[in-house]
């Protein structure tokens, strides 16, 4: 009896370090942290295993793993889930939008504690960015140094993050530049350019969180109604520090950009045709269409806007947002908005110093900031933690 006690015992015991090293080969855990002079992100140093179902990126794609520009490609569809187990640097070269100039990125993606950086975008398509356009879960991507610069003669959505927005993005920032401009000339009747741009996302109809954003944000559009004939113009530049537009009711949640933003428009016409400028740039975001879109979050970059309009300009700047209602938010005491024509002021965003902005408990007792998923420092803004999957 005691022999085969001793035997039952030892086949639990096999099962248990079976079961346990199975569960192990999914885990994750940080090994050691890393700071990033630039950020002051606390980034952790992830385990070697891929989780089931995702497929791992790296810098050089060897032995199982891809390279971040094999996404969509045969094999490895815009409906898959991928995860960074490397750090990639794209050393400034261009990179196309995941997706293309007609996909939807609508898998999973995870920076897992991995930073993107040095990446160059100038893809002549409609929606521009590392993502051309999700519907799927974006989570802690860390994207340093990106450079967008597109000129077209098509309308534009462009984010450093995600052109555009249907899915969720969360834990997630941005740094670098974004200068986009949109040119049409003729003799249509109602000739539009349309340019919509934001330090994370262009357009936004999902929802973002826990994300944040220093790209210096730069939107152009330019019409030319080349004839008379009372003929109609139109060029509307939108430019947010984190969203150019959102039409999400659940948009913007625990947020903030501090880059610098300006909208900039020129609608011109010949003889008795019309010209109409519109610009519009808030510190956070340009245009929010619902009175619940942006939510405890805040803005601290300088603001422009400008118009040149044969017949009508129409600006509209804000600290945080240009157009639509934040709730519960702040503005940095000391932001210089320029362009202020038509409306735009507050809107609802309170006052609050630089010093604050940068403090744990005063974001945190006044905005339910959680201090275990922000870094804080009183030389910097607060970045969010940068952890694995």
């Amino acid at each position: 009896m005691r022999k085969l006690d001793k035997k039952v015992m030892f086949l639990v015991s096999l099962i248990f370090l079976f079961v346990a090293n199975i569960g192990l080969s999914y885990a994750y855990w940080a090994s050691e942290i890393l700071t990033t002079d630039n950020q002051r992100d606390v980034q952790l140093s992830i385990g070697l295993w891929v989780p089931s179902g995702f497929v791992g990126i790296t810098q050089d794609g060897l032995d199982d793993y891809i390279t971040l520009d094999q996404i969509g490609t045969p094999g490895y569809p815009l409906s898959g889930n991928y995860i960074l187990m490397s750090h990639i640097d794209w050393s400034n070269n261009t990179f196309t939008p995941i997706g293309g100039a007609s996909g939807t990125f609508s898998g999973e993606f995870y920076g897992n504690g991995f930073t993107i950086s040095n990446m160059n975008i100038t893809a002549n398509q409609t929606n521009v960015g590392l993502f051309a356009r999700n519907t799927g879960n974006i989570v802690g991507v860390a994207l340093n140094n990106v450079v967008i610069n597109v000129s077209s003669s098509n309308n534009l959505n462009a984010g450093g993050l995600v052109g555009e927005n249907l899915g969720i993005v969360t834990r997630s920032y941005t740094t670098g530049t974004l200068n986009i401009s949109v040119t049409k000339s003729g003799n249509t009747n109602g000739l539009t350019s349309n340019a919509i741009g934001g330090g994370l996302v262009g357009l936004n109809s999902g929802m973002i969180t826990n994300s944040h954003s220093s790209v210096s944000v730069d939107v152009t559009t330019n019409t030319n109604i080349t004839s008379g004939g009372n003929r109609q113009g139109f060029a509307n530049s939108y430019a947010g520090g984190l969203v150019g537009r959102n039409t999400s009711t659940t948009g913007l949640t625990y947020t903030y950009a501090e880059g610098s933003v300006t909208a900039s428009s020129t609608a011109t016409a010949n003889g008795n045709s019309r010209g109409h400028a519109t610009s519009v740039a808030g510190g956070l975001i340009a245009e929010s269409t619902t009175t619940t879109g942006i939510n405890k979050s805040f803005a601290a970059g300088n603001v422009t806007t400008q118009t040149v309009g044969k017949t009508s300009n129409t600006n509209h700047a804000g600290p945080v947002s240009a157009v639509g209602t934040t709730l519960m938010s702040y503005r940095r005491n000391g932001q210089v908005i320029n362009g202020v024509t038509n409306g735009g002021t507050l809107n609802g965003a309170t006052l609050a110093t630089q010093v604050e902005l940068r403090t744990e408990t005063f974001l945190e007792n006044n905005i339910g900031w959680l201090p275990n998923e922000w870094i804080f420092d009183p030389a910097f803004y607060p970045r969010i933690v940068q952890t694995g999957y």
